[in-house]
């Protein structure tokens, strides 16, 4: 595994941790009344970062 892939994997970890700890505290602080599209926008942007670093990986394994 090159130094690339190891620091993608990284930042994918990293994301993914981050993006629990906000969504959670969001959910313990928002009720439905004051955030109904909460989760509507948390797909979105999990979608989104998520898509963009898989495919910085998938992109640093065609180069070899």
């Amino acid at each position: 595994m090159s130094q690339r892939e190891r620091f993608l994997l990284y930042v994918f970890a990293g994301l993914l941790t981050w993006q629990a700890g906000i969504f959670s505290y969001a959910v313990f602080i928002c009720t439905p009344d004051t955030c109904p599209t909460i989760g509507d926008r948390y797909e979105t942007f999990v979608n989104t970062s998520l898509g963009a670093v898989l495919g910085l990986l998938a992109g640093s394994n065609l180069k070899q």
